[in-house]
C-alpha cells in the first residue's frame, strides 16, 4: 500500500532532516509551502507531541532528481537536541501533505548529509550517519523502503580523537605499549563517496576518497600533527551476495 502511495503520479517526496532554515520560504516552485508543513504537523496530537516537531521553527529547502527524472524534495530543519539530526519523508499528493514518514536516518548535525543516488543496484537515500563523539558510517537506504537500510560502508566518518597506544605504534609514533599514544581522523571529519563502475562488470561500485591525519597525543603540548595520508577506499559490488565488499588490493593509502 505504501509503495502504491509512493509511485503515484502526482507524488512529491520530501525529506525532512533536523537542522537550521527559514519558516516562510516555499519548496521552489511546487504547492506545498513551508507553513502548511507546520499546519499539518500541528494538526496531528502524535506529531506535535514528538520530541522531533515540538521546535520546528525554520526549513531549507533543495531539490533532487533521480536518473528517471522523479523529483524529491529536501527539507533541513533543527531539533530541540541541538547536535542530532533525523530524517524524515514527506509524502505530498495533489498538492497535499499525507504523511510523514520516519526514515530511520539521522545522527551527528556536524557531520549529517544525504543525496539521492541512482546506481545500477536502484535508487537510494545516500547518508552520512555519526555518533555524538564523531564516528559513524555510510548508509544506504532504499528511496521507496523507508526505514530499510541495505547497505552500509563502515567508518567513513571519524573525527573523534580517541587517545590509542595501538594507534600510536601502528604509525610508528611509539615502540611499545606505555611509550605514547596517537589518534586517526579524517580531514574535515569523513570521507567522500563516488558512486562509479570501477571494474567495468555493469555493477556501481563505491569509491571514497579523503585525508587521514594522525596526531601524537598526550603530551603537554596538546595534539600534535604528525602524518597526513590521501587514502582511497574501493567498495566493488558484489550480486552474489548483494553486498559491496571492500578491495585492498584497489585501495590505497599515500603518504602526502
Amino acid at each position: 500500500m505504501f509503495m502504491a502511495m509512493l509511485i503515484s503520479a502526482t507524488m512529491i517526496l520530501i525529506l525532512i532532516s533536523i537542522i537550521n532554515t527559514s519558516r516562510t520560504q516555499r519548496i521552489n516552485n511546487a504547492d506545498i509551502s513551508v507553513d502548511s508543513l507546520l499546519k499539518f504537523i500541528e494538526d496531528r496530537d502524535a506529531l506535535t507531541n514528538n520530541g522531533s516537531f515540538k521546535f520546528l521553527n525554520t526549513v531549507d529547502i533543495s531539490k533532487r532528481n533521480d536518473n528517471e527524472g522523479n523529483i524529491f524534495y529536501f527539507v533541513n530543519t533543527i531539533s530541540q537536541f541541538m547536535w542530532s539530526s533525523e530524517l524524515y519523508m514527506l509524502v505530498v499528493e495533489n498538492g497535499k501533505i499525507t504523511s510523514i514518514v520516519d526514515t530511520g536516518l539521522g545522527g551527528n548535525n556536524n557531520y549529517f548529509s544525504y543525496d539521492v543516488v541512482s546506481i545500477s543496484q536502484g535508487v537510494f537515500v545516500s547518508a552520512f550517519c555519526a555518533t555524538h563523539s564523531g564516528n559513524g558510517d555510510l548508509l544506504l537506504m532504499p528511496i521507496y523502503e523507508p526505514n530499510t537500510v541495505k547497505y552500509l560502508i563502515p567508518d567513513v566518518v571519524d573525527n573523534y580523537y580517541e587517545e590509542s597506544e595501538l594507534t600510536a605504534i601502528d604509525y610508528e609514533i611509539s615502540e611499545a605499549k606505555g611509550k605514547g599514544t596517537a589518534s586517526s581522523v579524517y580531514l574535515g571529519g569523513k570521507l567522500h563517496a563516488s558512486y562509479i563502475d570501477v571494474n567495468q562488470d555493469g555493477h556501481t561500485d563505491i569509491v571514497l576518497k579523503g585525508i587521514q591525519q594522525v596526531y601524537e597525543t598526550g603530551q603537554d603540548q596538546g595534539q600534535i600533527l604528525k602524518q597526513e595520508y590521501f587514502v582511497t577506499y574501493v567498495y566493488l559490488y558484489d550480486p552474489v551476495i548483494d553486498s559491496f565488499i571492500f578491495n585492498i588490493a584497489m585501495s590505497k593509502k599515500v603518504l602526502v
